[in-house]
């Protein structure tokens, strides 16, 4: 399979998920679907089984000190470019995924979290940001022990 093939299947694998929780949150099949450990785990594994068999490569690029230039090179072939973007979207699938379960267990408004699930989408860090932020100023509602996110991790 070449690396664009796995490239677009693994940005099309993503989209049903942040399609149940930007247009349904609260749904049963949305929350059951994204409450599943296993919907999150099926890109860490493509990860893992893309980046192993570069991994004595890499092992001396991450011994050495942080420099730009070396980090610089692992992207720039199209195996590198696909395994980093694969590892962007593991990685933002997990936090709007922790996003929804924990507003759900603080029974947030879905018109809230939205635009929140929408900012961690196309730039993660500051969905995330902005979600702890939404979390620190708005009023306590109580958790709810069935959703606490906390078990779902």
């Amino acid at each position: 399979m070449s690396w664009d093939t796995i490239f677009l299947l693994s940005n099309l694998f993503v989209l049903p998920f942040w399609g149940m929780m930007l247009i349904a949150p609260k749904s049963k099949l949305t929350q059951r679907t994204i409450g599943s450990r296993w919907a999150i785990g099926v890109l860490p594994l493509v990860y893992l089984i893309l980046i192993a068999p570069m991994i004595p490569s890499l092992i001396p690029v991450f011994l050495e000190p942080p420099a730009l230039e070396p980090i610089r090179q692992l992207f720039t072939s199209d195996a590198g470019v696909t395994v980093g973007w694969i590892h962007f979207l593991a990685f933002d699938l997990f936090v709007g995924r922790w996003i929804l379960l924990d507003a759900t267990s603080r029974n947030l408004n879905s018109w809230l979290i939205r635009p929140v699930l929408l900012l961690t989408f196309f730039f993660g860090p500051i969905g995330l940001f902005t979600y702890l932020c939404v979390t620190r100023f708005s009023p306590p509602t109580g958790l709810n022990p069935k959703a606490d996110p906390e078990s779902q991790i």
